[in-house]
């Protein structure tokens, strides 16, 4: 009953830490102890979570507990939960050695198919006591499995952000390229209208002029087409950089001529300043950036 009415409360929350304290406020209360605390594994060490006592010296004992020389790291390994009375031997501390107000301790390993997520710790200050192992250990299995949920939760909960992040940004490059390649198709689309319905009045400087507007659209587009050609290649890891030395500040000149004409429609300038420099860059893909 008392397993039970612990998974039923502990189960109310997924974060880990949280259940944890939730756990262990309810092993105290349900078992009637004085003294408890849990620890999680981080690495090669146990991090206390929290902590609960009647007496000061447990609740500020060690906040980290290292494995590699902890007395009882193959039990907690195997699973095996056990009870002590010997607790200055367990943590190797003055505080809870000097303070002589725990009885007995049992020490719960959270665990869970051979993985262990943590340790629980509790204690009686005047009495010894008197559980059954088999309980002890079933506590720390129903524990580590509810661990196993919440890693397995956390771990799912931050798969959903980046793939909602990778999807927000997936939906506004398509609007970007969505309002980029219009602007070339409507450059491409009103000179052609305009050579069909005018051809027999054209001059043939004005024609010419209509034809370079329309090779200049056709190779916007296809530079966009490039983009996101490129684009589908650093999604896949396949880019290849093709380094040469290149005048940085030229290249800046170029794009920004390039863009003057738009620029000055939306009544803006751009300026710039600074030195001539060589860098060793793959202008192709350093000109997409500039754009």
């Amino acid at each position: 009953s008392i397993l039970y009415e612990i998974s039923a409360r502990v189960r109310e929350t997924l974060e880990p830490v949280k259940m944890l304290s939730t756990a262990l406020s309810l092993c105290m209360e349900l078992l009637e102890l004085e003294f408890g605390a849990v620890y999680v594994k981080k690495g090669s060490h146990l991090e206390l979570v929290d902590a609960r006592s009647a007496s000061e010296p447990f609740g500020e004992c060690l906040h980290i507990v290292e494995l590699r020389d902890y007395p009882l790291r193959q039990s907690l390994y195997a699973g095996k939960a056990l009870i002590t009375e010997d607790c200055a031997s367990i943590f190797d501390s003055d505080t809870i050695s000097e303070s002589g107000r725990i009885s007995s301790l049992a020490v719960i390993p959270i665990h869970y198919y051979g993985k262990l997520h943590g340790v629980m710790y509790l204690g009686r200050s005047l009495d010894a006591l008197e559980f059954d192992t088999a309980f002890l250990c079933s506590l720390g299995e129903l524990l580590g499995s509810i661990m196993h949920v919440s890693e397995l939760y956390t771990s799912l909960k931050d798969s959903y952000e980046q793939l909602k992040s990778a999807d927000e940004l997936r939906a506004g490059f398509l609007d970007v390229i969505n309002h980029e390649l219009r602007t070339p198709l409507t450059t491409i689309y009103g000179y052609l209208s305009l050579l069909v319905e005018r051809t027999q009045q054209l001059s043939d400087e004005t024609a010419m002029r209509y034809a370079e507007g329309i090779v200049r659209g056709t190779e916007r587009l296809m530079s966009l087409v490039e983009r996101v050609a490129h684009a589908k290649k650093i999604e896949r890891e396949e880019c290849v950089l093709h380094l040469q030395d290149v005048d940085v500040y030229a290249l800046v000149e170029s794009a920004i001529a390039q863009h003057g004409q738009h620029a000055a429609k939306k009544s803006m300038t751009v300026e710039l300043s600074g030195e001539h420099v060589m860098w060793e860059v793959d202008t192709d893909k350093l000109r997409i950036v500039l754009d």
